[in-house]
């Protein structure tokens, strides 16, 4: 199961190609399914890199349903999470914060559950592990992320 397609949870969704033959230019391949927003951009290019790592490659109709599958997911999520922001954003807004009390002298420390479905790559964990903590952390939390 791809990245996205675990986003999407228990709602279905069904996504096609929008003519018979594949795009043949980056245009093409984008008209109609365009990146506004930076959340559907990062999930889009996860799932991407994902099917790259996993296929050796990847083809354009293929982009063409991540970009879409990314726009949709994310629709879903603004419209039923007013304000939810994704794990990049928070991470700007963290570090933002952190540069005002000098970043270096901070030990990252977390309370996840330790399941490798928590600290997949791209995830948030993921994401402070490895720009806020330097490649380190201290874990706090055990089952359910409780200490």
């Amino acid at each position: 199961m791809s990245y996205l397609d675990s986003l999407a949870g228990a709602q279905p969704l069904s996504f096609t190609a929008t003519s018979s033959s594949p795009p043949s230019t980056f245009g093409e391949l984008l008209s109609g399914d365009d990146m506004n927003d930076l959340c559907a951009f990062n999930a889009a290019s996860l799932d991407i890199q994902s099917t790259i790592s996993s296929n050796g490659g990847i083809t354009a109709a293929q982009i063409q349903d991540s970009i879409r599958k990314a726009n949709e997911v994310v629709s879903i999520i603004r419209q039923n999470f007013p304000g939810a922001m994704g794990s990049s954003e928070m991470l700007e807004r963290v570090k933002r914060v952190l540069d005002i009390y000098n970043a270096d002298n901070i030990l990252l420390t977390q309370s996840v559950c330790p399941d490798e479905i928590n600290h997949e790559h791209g995830d948030i964990t993921d994401l402070f592990i490895e720009n806020i903590g330097g490649g380190k952390v201290f874990h706090l939390g055990g089952l359910a992320g409780v200490p």
